[in-house]
């Protein structure tokens, strides 16, 4: 059956209810509950994940974006080199599944704005599928499975870790943006997943969790904020900090090596000053100041605030490190529903109430992208934009107040000591 995006939104509201009420029971539950629902867990994301792949680019259209990059790259053209719509590559026009490449691309008169890293899984996904949607999506799955499953297994013998990696897989964000829909995000988020197991199970390959660190850093920048907790986590020494902060930046670099040279940023700086969508705190802003004031602010309030915070949680550093990440999401002018991949994953190392508040608010913005792809116009309702903001301030407040969130009576000792060591 092919839904459309009114189905989905639909189905968005329904898997936020339910994943929420999950979370509500595993919250309350203790280690016993957790053990009890791996099972259904997994049948439920396997059965979701098989439901959702036939569908494609229904809440999103920026997988145009990533065929259209790698079958330039397949082609031996530097994907940062022009725009879609420049007369250079205009050879490598044609349609695929009904979607007219480069025509259909969104903002296909700017250059891409992904990372090295992005691109090389771009190529390889579009050697496998081309521009194909299913083909394309196929080979990315395949490869968020990899990541996923090998992080599952790693985590296995701890049945509350598990526990929750599996309901974040099992969020209406990794389903729909990652199994439905294909988003950087997710897979980024993923391989910081599999890093934070490496670190927090294995002495011996440690160092394929900063060499993980900097993969995901070159997929999308996000992650570099979690670079202080990779490289302090059990020793704080001055060597071993500047080891692993080496390691990372040899990881970022191989990522970017076959770009070097290249425009790298593409037309990052234009989405940076321009572009706005889904954020309550650019809408407040914009109403008082100028949109350029307004960043200018935010960018203030996310660098004091997160001083504020590794101040205050200086002895809890992977909450400091989830909080932060939080703080720099409800700051930003752009804040899109897989931009929560990355805070799903951390709470494996920080559970945080606001992330599990706005996992579930998130599904509003279904009914502003709705409203986009009947009018073509988008347009961010303040009402909309209080109703999925306001229940995260508050929660957010609350985890900064009263610290990371309690997994039930028997998990409070084993949270905080496989956390931070």
């Amino acid at each position: 059956m092919i839904l459309n995006t009114s189905h989905i939104v639909i189905i968005w509201f329904v898997l936020s209810a339910a994943w929420g009420y999950m979370m509500w029971k595993l919250v309350r539950g203790n280690s016993a509950v957790f053990r009890a629902v791996r099972p259904s867990l997994i049948a439920v994301c396997t059965v979701c994940a098989a439901v959702l792949f036939i569908q494609t680019d229904l809440l999103s259209d920026d997988a145009h974006r990533y065929r259209w990059d790698g079958w330039v790259t397949v082609h031996g053209i530097d994907p940062y080199a022009a725009a879609p719509t420049d007369p250079s590559l205009a050879h490598l026009a044609h349609v695929n599944a009904g979607v007219r490449y480069p025509a259909d691309i969104n903002n296909n008169t700017l250059k891409t704005i992904y990372p090295p890293a992005s691109q090389i899984v771009f190529q390889c996904c579009a050697m496998v599928g081309g521009t194909s949607p299913l083909g394309f999506k196929a080979a990315w799955v395949g490869l968020c499975l990899i990541f996923a499953t090998v992080t599952l297994l790693l985590l296995w013998s701890n049945s509350v870790l598990s526990t929750l990696y599996l309901s974040i897989i099992a969020s209406p964000i990794f389903l729909l943006h990652g199994f439905m829909d294909v988003h950087v995000d997710i897979l980024m988020a993923l391989v910081v997943g599999l890093a934070l197991a490496i670190l927090h199970t294995s002495t011996r390959i440690r160092t394929a969790a900063h060499l993980l660190l900097g993969c995901a850093i070159a997929l999308k920048y996000l992650p570099v904020v979690l670079v202080p907790y990779f490289t302090t986590y059990n020793s704080t020494t001055l060597p071993a900090v500047i080891k692993r902060i080496a390691i990372i930046i040899v990881a970022v670099g191989a990522m970017y090596l076959p770009y070097l040279g290249s425009d790298v940023l593409g037309s990052l700086g234009v989405f940076a000053v321009a572009w706005q969508a889904n954020s309550f705190a650019a809408w407040i802003g914009n109403c008082i100041l100028q949109p350029a004031v307004t960043r200018v602010v935010l960018l203030g309030a996310v660098a004091l605030g997160i001083v504020l915070i590794l101040l205050r949680y200086r002895a809890q550093p992977s909450f400091a490190a989830a909080l932060s990440v939080m703080l720099i999401l409800l700051c930003s002018p752009v804040v899109h529903p897989w931009y929560l991949a990355l805070p799903l994953v951390l709470l494996l190392i920080a559970p945080m109430r606001s992330t599990i508040v706005w996992t579930i608010t998130m599904s509003i913005y279904g009914l502003t992208y709705q409203m986009y792809k009947g009018n073509g116009v988008w347009y961010d309702n303040p009402i909309a934009l209080a109703l999925e903001y306001v229940p995260v301030y508050v929660a957010f407040a609350v985890d900064i107040y009263r610290g990371p969130l309690l997994l039930g009576d028997e998990q409070r000792t084993c949270v905080s000591t496989s956390v931070d060591g």
